[in-house]
């Protein structure tokens, strides 16, 4: 072959080699920090509804980066392994109780502009370890979430998969 053609093959492998070399290790990079996930049933409304698609944050997600209020997805044995995906309530460290269907955390009512209803549930008391997460649905009459015994806290390091970022 003649030096023309071999400058012209190297001049395309330039032009596209690097933008595809740049896409996939962008593409990599996303997917370490990054997942979608879909919602499915009713738990969370008025705030997400079924079918949505989410954008969670996977990467550099440590305790100290959630805040009670952080939309999450965990993964539970129930009794199978499922995810779930819930409004963080309590913080570890924390003394949560309800009473007469209000969440109160460390003693101060907790202002919850989200929900649509009235939440009707069973008193609880709850002191949240360290590591851990107490966890509701945003149409709590219907949410399996922390209340329950087959759910429970949310482990931080093993459980949580990812943050909503939108």
């Amino acid at each position: 072959m003649k030096a023309s053609v071999w400058k012209k093959i190297r001049s395309f492998l330039a032009d596209w080699g690097k933008p595809v070399v740049f896409g996939l290790l962008l593409a990599f990079l996303c997917s370490q920090f990054f997942r979608i996930a879909v919602v499915e049933g009713d738990s969370m409304e008025p705030t997400l509804q079924d079918g949505q698609v989410l954008l969670l944050q996977t990467g550099f997600l440590k305790e100290e980066n959630l805040k009670r209020g952080d939309i999450i997805v965990a993964s539970k044995k129930i009794p199978e392994k499922t995810q779930i995906i819930k409004r963080v309530i309590g913080l570890p460290g924390e003394h949560l109780e309800i009473l007469d269907n209000e969440v109160y955390i460390n003693g101060e009512k907790l202002e919850e502009n989200y929900l649509d209803e009235p939440m009707k549930t069973e008193n609880l008391d709850v002191y949240i370890p360290e590591g851990k997460l107490f966890v509701m649905g945003d149409h709590r009459n219907v949410s399996a979430d922390s209340r329950m015994e087959a759910i429970g806290l949310v482990d931080v390091k093993r459980e949580v998969i990812g943050k909503c970022l939108f």
